[in-house]
């Protein structure tokens, strides 16, 4: 799985590297490049996070459906599991592939409970504030607040977790 993992991100990162330089000939710092890399691959591992959590969150409740447990809160619990489960997967590729730099110089546990912090400040609070704000006072859809809601997260959340979950000691 290591190698598996580092060859697939090695060539996600010649795709990308081709496309900005070659084919929308792009003129970047190697170091500017390296940062924008890093959002990116930090983006990518966000999209497969819902991916994860979406399908656990299948997965639990359709198991709490056939069982018959907790029928008026089956939905939440299973959102509950899926969003702690794919905070373990993010943690895992962020620490992994994202920020590899600083993973050795943070104590793994620190780096998962602030990890984690982070998520939830951005995945839960902030997601609620948002998408009161957005729904109930300026009357957005509410299939179109969730997307808004990614475009400020995503940031908020890369620059927690790279300035203090993976910071350097």
């Amino acid at each position: 799985m290591k190698k598996t993992g580092s060859i697939v991100w090695s060539a996600f990162e010649g795709v990308l590297r081709f496309v900005v330089f070659r084919v929308l000939h792009i003129k970047l710092q190697e170091d500017i490049f390296d940062k924008f890399l890093q959002f990116v691959k930090f983006a990518v591992v966000g999209f497969s996070n819902v991916m994860v959590s979406y399908f656990f969150y299948l997965i639990f409740f359709g198991l709490f459906q056939i069982a018959d447990i907790l029928p008026n809160v089956d939905y939440l619990i299973a959102q509950l599991i899926g969003y702690v489960l794919s905070i373990f997967w993010s943690f895992y590729w962020n620490r992994k592939y994202v920020f590899a730099q600083s993973a050795d110089s943070v104590l793994w546990y620190q780096a998962l409970i602030k990890s984690f912090v982070a998520y939830s400040f951005t995945g839960v609070f902030l997601n609620s504030i948002l998408s009161f704000l957005w729904v109930e006072l300026m009357g957005m859809s509410k299939v179109i607040a969730p997307i808004i809601n990614l475009v400020i997260n995503v940031p908020i959340n890369f620059v927690m977790n790279k300035f203090w979950a993976f910071r350097r000691r």
